[in-house]
């Protein structure tokens, strides 16, 4: 966990993620000309995700990285954390996190 992140918004977003029985959580990113990239994981990995960030193969990703120099981690930022509506009353419900 980043020291810029306050535990109690990482303790909500595990809470929140139990309590609404959440599937997927889609991690969000812009790429550098601002469009806006996702990777969606299960929501069994959270906390790993929290703790360690996500990998993420720039790539593939136009403008971010060559091959050699590709693999980096996307880390969440806790209180962007969101339930995305539309997928409420569904067994898919997933959540979002920038």
């Amino acid at each position: 966990m980043s020291i810029l992140e306050n535990t109690s918004d990482m303790e909500m977003v595990l809470e929140e993620v139990n309590k609404e029985q959440v599937k997927f959580v889609e991690m969000q990113f812009s790429d550098i000309f601002g469009t806006m990239k996702s990777v969606t994981i299960p929501s069994e990995s959270i906390t790993e995700v929290i703790d360690e960030g996500v990998s993420i193969d720039g790539s593939s990703i136009l403008g971010f990285a060559t091959v050699e120099e590709s693999e980096f981690k996307g880390r969440p930022i806790m209180n962007t954390f969101k339930i995305y509506p539309w997928t409420c009353g569904t067994d898919q419900k997933t959540a979002r996190l920038v």
